[in-house]
């Protein structure tokens, strides 16, 4: 419990690992804690380590991309972008990322990413997208809804997203606003 003592870790209706894991510690598979289901750790407890521990870890990262949907021949590099740009996020808010970047009403002048920058990101495609949005993250001071942003970049090219994306940037109705609506000229 040391390594996780200078922050807490709160699961379902507010329970806090540090005291669900006192007196004893446990994990499914030593990876999955009951009532926590966003937290995976590698070599929890129970994980019954007999040899070491980059075998074992090895194995619960696989666990953990099949359990995240992550089966195809590139989907260890699609796990590592997303990690990666989930570690530019440094606090946890209630609004996406898009909506902290947009302007404050649909026709103002004061979002925080261009509406160029943004349409550069929505036409942008693999490395290209993603780095657009480490980028955006730190004109966000580091702050999102990362649950949401992490399901994000799981879909990330899928119209839907963009669309989701659209609808948050412009504070607009979810069906009212899509990427096309987005003029070169912008």
């Amino acid at each position: 419990l040391e390594y996780f003592s200078d922050f807490d870790i709160a699961g379902r209706d507010g329970v806090v690992l540090q005291d669900l894991w006192n007196p004893i510690p446990h994990a499914y598979k030593g990876m999955e804690v009951p009532g926590f289901p966003n937290f995976f750790i590698t070599a929890g407890p129970n994980s019954a380590l007999a040899s070491s521990h980059t075998v074992l870890a090895e194995q619960q990262v696989h666990q953990l991309g099949r359990r995240i949907g992550l089966t195809g021949p590139n989907d260890g590099q699609r796990l590592a972008d997303i990690a990666r740009t989930l570690a530019e996020v440094r606090e946890n808010s209630s609004e996406t990322l898009f909506r902290r970047l947009g302007p404050s009403k649909p026709d103002a002048e004061d979002a925080l990413l261009s509406r160029l920058r943004f349409q550069r990101l929505l036409r942008g495609d693999g490395e290209e997208r993603l780095t657009a949005i480490r980028r955006a993250i730190t004109m966000a001071d580091r702050r999102c809804n990362v649950a949401q942003l992490g399901r994000d970049l799981q879909w990330l090219d899928n119209e839907r997203t963009l669309q989701r994306w659209c609808f948050d940037y412009f504070r607009g109705d979810d069906s009212a606003v899509t990427p096309d609506m987005i003029s070169e000229d912008e």
